[in-house]
């Protein structure tokens, strides 16, 4: 309770929770718990994807996965503008409370990523940005980060040492990515800055599960602040093999199917969906999908283009709202939702936890 605490007086301070943004969160709560469509609200969480280019070749990510074919992904790849990204934060700005910089590339591949950083910043955004870690590579690059103004930085790092690290992150450098981190640590304090906080996210999979004791030592020496574990997605949408599936499947608890032949759920899936309701995913090309984990996916449904129609925002149009009746009456025909809860999880260390404090302290107050 006190880190929820902790975290709304920051919020509040720095200008980020205001009457229209939270009386925008809450109304999409009622919406949600009354499984209605949102109808005069905007999203609270904008999940935006800075570059859709990658330096690695992640064998599950529609950018990585059978790169020497072209890939999985089949949308234009590029980089978003700081012309386009004001466009389309320009729409959302006054309600939206968070501005995550995520995608199927990786955002320190776009040049102009602090001006975006900076201008989600001075529209009072809470920001994020995750990245494999390994353009920050002096201290120059991480003071101008740090200067910013972003809030939170998450490193995916999945591994230990060198040998498991490159199992899943094909082309990577632990050591650049463990300098990144430091260099961030060093940057933030040179300058006495609070912010950015930083995150180690690690997915589990049968080379990391073994080394968590050793992440958390490395990361508390680096100088990072948290560190958080996932489950692995093996969907069928980036195509991948069954051998890569079944080397990186993890089963029992660690694991979110129950085999990964069948990607059968272990968790029972509802005819509902959080995400659809409180956030969208933009693509670098502007092009708008039901969520942050659906920019990339092949065949996917387009809800819209926010850089086409400035006028007519993809959150409630038609395409939208029909898209979330689908969700309601029938989720487990729609290939990318069907293993999915649909849930906002406090854990993962991404966008979703931070959306999910917010909201749930915001019950909390609402109810005393």
């Amino acid at each position: 309770m006190f880190r929820y605490i902790r975290l709304v007086y920051k919020l509040t301070v720095g200008g980020v929770f205001t009457r229209k943004r939270i009386l925008n969160l809450l109304r999409n709560g009622v919406y949600y718990v009354l499984n209605i469509p949102p109808k005069h609200t905007y999203p609270s969480l904008l999940i935006v994807e800075p570059s859709g280019v990658c330096n690695l070749r992640c064998p599950l990510c529609p950018t990585g996965a059978k790169f020497s074919d072209g890939g999985t992904l089949t949308r234009k790849r590029g980089q978003l503008s700081l012309a386009n990204f004001k466009k389309i934060l320009d729409k959302y700005e006054e309600h939206a409370l968070i501005c995550a910089f995520i995608g199927y590339g990786e955002p320190f591949i776009n040049p102009d990523l602090c001006e975006l950083i900076a201008y989600a910043k001075k529209k009072k955004l809470y920001t994020q940005v995750v990245t494999n870690g390994h353009f920050i590579a002096d201290q120059e690059i991480a003071v101008k980060v740090v200067k910013s103004g972003l809030d939170s930085i998450v490193f995916s790092v999945d591994g230990a040492d060198q040998k498991s690290y490159e199992q899943y992150r094909v082309r990577g450098d632990l050591e650049r990515v463990k300098s990144s981190i430091s260099n961030m640590a060093s940057a933030r304090k040179l300058i006495d800055a609070e912010n950015p906080t930083i995150e180690i996210r690690t997915i589990l999979t049968p080379y990391t599960l073994p080394q968590r004791e050793e992440l958390f030592s490395m990361s508390k020496k680096l100088g990072a602040d948290k560190v958080f574990f996932k489950t692995i997605n093996l969907e069928n949408r980036v195509n991948s093999d069954q051998e890569t599936k079944n080397r990186f499947y993890l089963g029992g608890v660690f694991s979110r199917y129950i085999d990964s032949v069948s990607l059968k759920s272990r968790n029972k899936i509802k005819n509902e969906c959080q995400y659809i309701w409180f956030s969208i995913g933009i693509a670098s090309d502007g092009m708008a999908a039901p969520c942050g984990y659906m920019i990339g996916a092949p065949g996917l449904m387009e809800l819209g283009n926010e850089l086409e129609d400035i006028n007519n925002p993809s959150w409630t149009n038609a395409t939208t709202n029909s898209f979330r009746r689908k969700i309601l009456s029938e989720k487990s025909s729609i290939e990318e939702c069907k293993n999915c809860t649909g849930k906002l999880s406090a854990e993962g260390g991404g966008p979703p936890s931070m959306l999910f404090r917010i909201y749930n302290l915001l019950r909390l107050m609402t109810r005393n």
